[in-house]
């Protein structure tokens, strides 16, 4: 004869074996929660950290225009009088509009353009290029007194070029 208590046991057993396997209890887990809001603080914090890295950069000053220039002067002096005489050895064509040349000589203060001493061929295009010579008379100017020269970026406002002669 066959034992009923055994096979109620069997039955239960794969009943509730299939009912477990075949279902998924949902159970609620609170530390996914945490981690989604964790990864999100983390992703709000970086974006706002490289926002303000980039408004920080776009509000700085960016560096002025520099003009870089080499030049040679000399103070030339004859039996009618002295000139002063400035060659441009390299760099940037300076142009007219925006470059002033400040001289003292002596106690007396002058300011020239660039048009002002440059050969009438050099002048035509308005800009002071590499091997062109800018000359000035030096009116009733002897040896004994000193010239000193300033060549300044007038949109920039940056000294290119300074020399002291004596």
């Amino acid at each position: 004869m066959i034992n009923l208590l055994s096979v109620k046991k069997d039955i239960k057993s794969n009943v509730i074996g299939s009912r477990s396997s075949s279902s998924h209890i949902l159970r609620i887990d609170r530390g996914a929660v945490s981690e989604v809001i964790g990864s999100l603080l983390i992703l709000v914090i970086t974006v706002a950290l490289f926002s303000g890295i980039i408004i920080f950069v776009h509000s700085m000053d960016v560096p002025p225009d520099n003009i870089y220039a080499s030049f040679i002067g000399n103070i030339i002096v004859e039996d009618d009088g002295a000139s002063i005489e400035i060659i441009h050895r390299g760099g940037y064509p300076l142009e007219n509009y925006r470059t002033d040349i400040h001289l003292h000589v002596g106690e007396k203060y002058e300011l020239c353009k660039i048009e002002e001493g440059l050969s009438s061929a050099d002048k035509t295009h308005g800009v002071w290029n590499i091997g062109e010579v800018w000359k000035h008379s030096l009116n009733d100017t002897d040896k004994s007194v000193p010239v000193s020269v300033m060549i300044i970026d007038t949109k920039t406002n940056i000294i290119i070029w300074e020399a002291d002669f004596y």
